[in-house]
């Protein structure tokens, strides 16, 4: 086999592999924010209002994943690549601001922290949860314009990013 032929087969299984991950990712986010959205239960508690924030950057993701060679510029020679300079930046800047989803898997975890260790009710952790949320939001949001405003977003190997 040629290396060209190798590199083919690698990029079809990439191609293969990134859709069989994310569909199942986008699937239980989707899922996530339902159960959350649907419940006036669920939206009273702090740690599914987190929840929500990791599910809803998670879904917006695993979709930008899903159809990536679609967002990719044309010219790109990667494969269903359809896209332009335009399409791969959108993609750059929703794959940057999914930094989000890790931070917010932060304020996850520092709201059991406070809960389980530190024995924090549920009033006081309701006190700082805004910070739980702005903090992600805040710094996905920064990282992704700065990038966006100083053109670092490209294709790469099979998404657009930095």
């Amino acid at each position: 086999m040629s290396s060209s032929t190798d590199y083919r087969s690698y990029e079809i299984a990439l191609f293969i592999l990134q859709k069989l991950a994310c569909i199942p990712s986008a699937i239980g986010s989707l899922m996530i924010i339902s159960q959350v959205c649907r419940s006036e239960n669920n939206r009273k508690k702090t740690q599914q209002r987190i929840m929500l924030g990791i599910s809803i950057v998670d879904f917006q993701t695993s979709i930008v994943w899903i159809f990536t060679s679609f967002f990719m510029p044309a010219d790109s020679d990667i494969l269903l690549a359809s896209g332009n300079e335009r399409t791969c930046d959108a993609q750059g800047f929703i794959v940057q601001f999914s930094v989000a989803g890790i931070l917010y898997m932060c304020s996850l975890q520092l709201q059991y922290s406070l809960t389980i260790n530190h024995g924090w009710s549920q009033k006081r952790i309701y006190k700082i949860e805004k910070w739980l949320h702005i903090v992600p939001i805040l710094f996905g949001l920064s990282t992704a314009i700065t990038a966006l405003v100083l053109k670092q977003y490209n294709a790469a190997n099979w998404d657009c990013w930095m």
